[in-house]
């Protein structure tokens, strides 16, 4: 009996009692090695990948900063053979060698598979719509040599990298050495000064008030327009001729300013916030409450409640939590059920999200509550008057 791996570059190869050889562990290049394992066909038989994962760039709630997708090529080739994709198939399939397919979805996140020539091209697809639960989630390609019919069971890994804010401006550096003076340049000819006078409604209004004694370079705004008087010899201004429209009277567009950032929050919703009970307290229904913690521009910190309306809170640790209360690890949603231990001593307990940012919080208060006891029947009333007696008369 021999040892039942084979060498796979840097892994090995697992060989099951049907003849079928699943991969342990990879390298960028690997090579099945011939050897005294009774596999014919084997030797030599290669899979040159250029990685072994890709990376999607997304934010602090893990949604991808933009529509993309990214591939890895693959080939494959028997002995010293050209590689093509005629030698071998691929398809996604489980982790335990399963076959699911040329395309597969995980948490999101779009696989497809197509063959060509000497390449097989593997494509990972996000959408900014999206939101991508896990940091890293793994797809398997099962590789089938059309020859042998071995197969090899390969992991490619897609990761996230979570885009942290802008970092704050850096200080202004020191003043550099003054320049050498420039030539001067030559004498332009004598411009005309505009002096902004006053205002009017419509140009025949300006003309009826400065009908003459103007200035060669008075202005008036006219509306949204400045009109500049241009008959210099006479000084006469009756007439619209006499007056230059030079355009509106106002300065270009300012830039747009930059984008405000988005406000820090957080708020919890409850599925109940009361927990009733119909027989005096022996039953409470319903059986538990979700609590669920939504953020904007911060993220979750920790959970914490209090017996006394807020006054004191003790912090829940997720590894040493109280009888009847859970923490979901993704979602960071806190679960009580209406027997927890902490309305062991109290009827009304406070529950409170925390965030990265001390400031920024919400609580939630949680109570239970029930019917009041039937009271004590009343005492009897008084009796009655007697009433009048009465006779039947028969009349013949």
């Amino acid at each position: 009996m021999h040892d039942p791996h084979i060498r796979f570059g840097s892994g090995k190869f697992r060989v099951d009692s049907d003849g079928q050889v699943y991969a342990v562990g990879f390298a960028t290049v690997a090579e099945l090695e011939s050897g005294d394992y009774n596999i014919p066909g084997t030797e030599n038989w290669k899979l040159i990948n250029a990685t072994d994962n890709v990376q999607f760039e997304v934010d602090a709630d893990h949604y991808p900063s933009a529509n993309s997708s990214k591939s890895i090529v693959c080939q494959c080739s028997y002995k010293d053979t050209t590689a093509s994709t005629s030698d071998y198939t691929a398809v996604f399939a489980t982790s335990a060698g399963v076959n699911i397919g040329s395309a597969q979805t995980i948490d999101h996140i779009d696989g497809s598979i197509s063959q060509s020539g000497n390449n097989t091209t593997i494509t990972f697809a996000v959408a900014q719509s999206a939101a991508i639960t896990n940091a890293t989630n793994t797809f398997y390609i099962k590789f089938t040599h059309t020859a042998s019919g071995l197969t090899m069971l390969k992991a490619f890994n897609v990761n996230l990298i979570i885009l942290g804010a802008d970092g704050a401006p850096g200080e202004q550096g020191p003043v550099g050495p003054a320049g050498a003076d420039g030539k001067d340049g030559k004498d332009g000819k004598d411009g005309t000064s505009v002096t902004v006078k006053g205002s009017y409604n419509t140009i025949q209004e300006l003309c009826q008030a400065h009908p003459s004694g103007n200035t060669l370079g008075d202005g008036y705004i006219v509306g949204l327009d400045l009109y500049v008087f241009t008959n210099g010899a006479s000084g006469s201004g009756s007439l619209v001729g006499d007056w230059n429209d030079v355009g509106q009277f106002k300065g270009q567009d300012g830039q747009d300013g930059q984008d405000g950032k988005d406000a820090k929050r957080c708020f919890i919703v409850a599925t109940t916030e009361v927990f009733k009970s119909t027989d005096g307290g022996t039953t409470y229904t319903p059986a538990s409450s979700t609590i669920t913690p939504y953020t904007q521009a911060v993220t979750y910190s920790s959970w914490a409640y209090s017996i006394d309306g807020g006054a004191n809170y003790t912090t829940l640790n997720p590894s040493s939590l109280p009888t009847g209360i859970s923490i979901n690890g993704t979602t960071h949603a806190l679960t009580v059920t209406n027997g927890s231990q902490v309305f062991s001593s109290v009827d009304t307990v406070t529950f409170k999200c925390s965030t990265n940012d001390n400031d920024v919080y919400d609580v939630l208060t949680i109570t239970k509550v029930k019917d009041g006891i039937n009271g004590q029947n009343g005492q009897d009333g008084q009796d009655g008057t007697n009433g009048i007696n009465t006779a039947t008369v028969y009349l013949y």
